[in-house]
């Protein structure tokens, strides 16, 4: 073990740092630059935005955030609304539990559902701080057809 430990000091002291930073720094790198060009995106355009898929059409790649992501591509307004819109959904989510949990008429499967919605909801507003969860299909049906069966 402590030879294997050995090893790895010197292939790591022989490497040189460009080549580390190569190795270890691309993602971060690029997703500074990506960042760099929205946020050059939003500054011509700030209330209102660039327009629907602008950011991969003006940087070639999504910002891998979604409210920065909105936010060009909506503007100020847009982002608002969206942001209003996603919390105003987990709001009724959460309420709707409550309200059965209170009345007593909880059926488990109403309860399950409700939970899987507002855990995708919450993963949703989560992971989108770092990856565009919303904007792939496959979680966009899902939250649009989960946010549409709630019933107040």
């Amino acid at each position: 073990m402590i030879v294997i430990g050995l090893v790895a000091i010197l292939i790591i002291i022989r490497l040189d740092v460009v080549t580390l930073d190569n190795a270890l720094g691309s993602s971060v790198t690029s997703r500074e630059r990506i960042l760099y060009n929205a946020k050059l995106v939003f500054s011509k355009h700030p209330w209102c935005g660039a327009g629907t898929d602008s950011i991969a059409y003006y940087i070639g790649h999504s910002t891998h955030n979604i409210y920065i992501q909105v936010l060009c591509e909506y503007g100020i307004i847009g982002a608002i609304l969206f942001i209003f819109t996603i919390l105003y959904g987990q709001l009724l989510m959460i309420n709707k539990v409550y309200k059965l949990s209170e009345s007593g008429i909880e059926h488990e499967s109403d309860m399950g559902a409700l939970y899987l919605m507002i855990f995708i909801g919450s993963f949703i507003l989560i992971n989108g701080f770092t990856e565009n969860t919303l904007f792939t299909y496959q979680f966009f049906t899902i939250h649009v057809i989960s946010s549409s069966s709630i019933q107040t």
